[in-house]
C-alpha cells in the first residue's frame, strides 16, 4: 500500500516489477540472486573485502586480563609456558581503587625465565577488554571444559543473536569475525562466521546539566547538584551552592557528563521488572531512548493492573465447545496476538511493539468477563488471554510473570514456564471477511469489507461500487482490471 510520493521507498520489503528479483527480499536474497547471476553469466564475482587495521591490545591498569610474557634481560620476551598459564593478577583488598597497574606489585613481577633461569620481569600489561570480548562467546559456550574449548562449544555456536550498540561495530564485531576465523582455521570451532543475527542497540539519553568555573571552562553538574527550589525564574537553575547552572539537552549518559541513572535506584523504587519494561518500550530497541521518570510510571501502573486482573484466578477451565460471538471474538484476538507478538520477537525485534500488543489485548478483554458472575466460557477465553499476555511478556518482565504464572496455575511444573510457548490456534485467527485494498493505477483508492467466500467477480463488482474509485476510474479511463492478490486488487490501464 506505500505511495511513491516526494520519496522512493528505502525500507525493507520484497522486489516488484523486477524480472528476476520479483518477490526477493530486501536486503539480502536480491543482493545474492544478482550475484549469482553475474558469476553465472562471467560479468562478475562475488568478492569480501576486510578493512582490519593495527590494533594496540595492551592497557596499563590492574584490572584485566595479564599478558602472558616474561621480560628478561637476556633472552628479550619470552612466552609464559601453557603448563604455568593462566597468569592471575595479584590479589588486593578494594578492587574498586583507582589508578592502580599491575607496576605497583614488584613481588608479583618477580619470575624466574623459563628458558635461561635467570631473574626476570612479568609484563605489567593487561589486555583490552575488547581483546577478551572478541572470543568468549565462545569459551563461555563451553565453560565446563577445564583446558580449551571443545564439543559443548562447537555443539552451541554460532551465537543466535548478537545485540550490541554500534560504537562496537568495528572494535568488536570486526575483531570477533577475526578472532572466530583463528579459532576455525585451528579446528577448535566449526562455525566461519560467530553470529546469525545482528542488532544494534540505541542509546539512551538524558538530560545534561553544566556551570562555569572562574576561568570560563565548562564543568558538568550532576542533577542532584541542582537547587529542586530554583528562581524566581523558571529557565534558570543554580547549583545547591549558589553557581548558576545551563541545561545541554538530551545527550548519551556518561560518566563524563554525570547525568547517568543508577539503576538501582530506580529499582528500589519501582522494582527490576519495571525498568526492564519501561526500557522495551520507550522506543524500539536499535534507536535513541529518552529518559523519563514520568513515563516509568506509566510502565509501573501498567504492570500493577495485569497484577490485580491476573492474581486469584486459577487456569482450571476446560475449553468450551460453543462460543458466543464476543467470547470467539476475544479469542481471535488472543491468537492474532499471538501470531504478530511471534514476528515482532523472531523477525523484527521490536520489544516495543510487543508489550503495546500485550496492553492492546488486555484492553480487549470485556469488563463482563472479570466478574465473578462469569460464564464457564468467558472465563476461559479471559484465562487464555491472560495465560498469552504472561507468556509474551516473560522474557521483558520476567519476575512478576513469572509469579503470577505460578498462582495461576498451581498444579503445572514451574519449569513448564521458561521451557514452552503457547501455539498459535489458525482456525481462530481466520476471520469470514477481510479489508479490500482497492488499487486505481497502483494508487489507494479505496477500502471495503469483503466475505472471503466471493469469486473474483463478485470481489470486482464491490470495488467498482465505491464512488471514489468509480471516480478514478472515470479519470484514469480504465480498460481493464487486474487481480494482484487475495486481498488487493489493482485496476490499471
Amino acid at each position: 500500500s506505500f505511495e511513491v510520493k516526494e520519496k522512493a521507498y528505502t525500507g525493507e520489503g520484497k522486489i516488484i516489477n523486477s524480472n528476476f528479483l520479483n518477490g526477493l527480499k530486501v536486503p539480502g536474497e536480491s543482493i545474492i540472486k544478482t550475484i549469482d547471476i553475474l558469476e553465472e553469466k562471467k560479468l562478475g564475482k562475488k568478492q569480501i573485502n576486510f578493512r582490519l587495521k593495527d590494533w594496540g591490545v595492551s592497557r596499563q591498569r590492574y584490572w584485566g586480563c595479564p599478558i602472558p610474557i616474561i621480560n628478561c634481560n637476556n633472552c628479550g620476551p619470552v612466552r609464559v609456558p601453557e603448563k604455568d598459564l593462566p597468569v592471575e593478577l595479584p590479589d588486593i583488598e578494594d578492587i574498586s581503587t583507582k589508578g592502580m597497574s599491575l607496576n605497583q606489585f614488584k613481588d608479583w613481577q618477580k619470575v624466574d625465565c623459563p628458558l635461561c633461569g635467570k631473574e626476570s620481569k612479568r609484563e605489567t600489561d593487561t589486555f583490552d577488554t575488547f581483546f577478551e570480548s572478541s572470543w568468549y562467546f565462545a569459551r563461555f559456550a563451553d565453560i565446563s571444559n577445564k583446558e580449551m574449548i571443545g564439543d559443548e562449544a562447537r555443539y552451541w555456536l554460532p551465537v543466535d543473536q548478537y545485540v550490541g550498540g554500534i560504537e562496537h561495530a568495528i572494535l568488536h564485531l570486526l575483531y570477533a569475525r577475526f578472532f572466530n576465523l583463528l579459532m576455525y582455521e585451528n579446528k577448535l570451532i566449526n562455525n566461519k562466521e560467530p553470529f546469525i543475527k545482528l542488532l544494534t542497540q540505541g542509546m539512551v539519553l538524558a538530560d545534561a546539566f553544566y556551570t562555569q568555573d572562574k576561568n570560563g571552562n565548562l564543568v558538568w553538574v550532576a542533577k542532584e547538584e541542582i537547587d529542586p527550589k530554583g528562581s524566581k525564574d523558571p529557565k534558570i537553575m543554580k547549583t545547591l551552592k549558589g553557581d548558576t547552572v545551563y541545561k545541554d539537552g538530551m545527550s548519551k549518559m556518561s560518566k563524563s557528563k554525570l547525568n547517568g541513572v543508577d539503576p538501582n535506584d530506580m529499582i528500589k523504587k519501582f522494582g527490576a521488572d519495571t525498568v526492564r519494561l519501561y526500557i522495551m518500550f520507550a522506543s524500539p530497541p536499535d534507536q535513541t531512548l529518552e529518559w523519563s521518570e514520568t513515563s516509568i510510571e506509566g510502565s509501573h501502573r501498567f504492570l500493577k493492573r495485569l497484577w490485580n486482573l491476573a492474581d486469584g484466578r486459577i487456569n482450571d477451565i476446560k475449553e468450551p465447545d460453543n462460543l458466543s460471538e464476543n467470547e470467539l471474538k476475544l479469542r481471535r484476538k488472543t491468537h492474532q496476538t499471538l501470531a504478530k507478538v511471534n514476528n515482532d520477537y523472531e523477525e523484527r525485534n521490536s520489544f516495543n511493539t510487543v508489550i503495546a500488543s500485550a496492553m492492546e489485548l488486555i484492553n480487549a478483554i470485556p469488563e463482563s468477563f472479570k466478574l465473578n458472575e462469569a460464564s464457564k466460557a468467558e472465563k476461559f477465553c479471559l484465562n487464555e488471554a491472560l495465560e498469552i499476555v504472561l507468556k509474551i511478556l516473560s522474557p521483558i518482565a520476567p519476575h512478576i510473570t513469572l509469579e503470577l504464572w505460578n498462582r495461576f496455575n498451581p498444579k503445572l511444573n514451574k519449569e513448564e514456564f521458561e521451557i514452552s510457548w503457547p501455539s498459535i490456534r489458525l482456525d481462530l485467527i481466520e476471520e469470514d471477511s477481510f479489508e479490500l485494498i482497492i488499487q486505481v493505477n497502483g494508487k489507494v483508492r479505496g477500502k471495503e469489507m469483503v466475505d472471503k467466500s466471493m469469486n473474483q467477480v463478485d470481489v470486482e463488482s464491490i470495488a467498482l461500487k465505491n464512488n471514489n474509485v468509480s471516480k478514478h476510474i472515470e479519470l484514469d479511463n480504465i480498460k481493464k482490471v487486474i487481480y494482484v492478490k487475495e486481498k488487493l486488487i489493482n485496476f490499471v490501464t
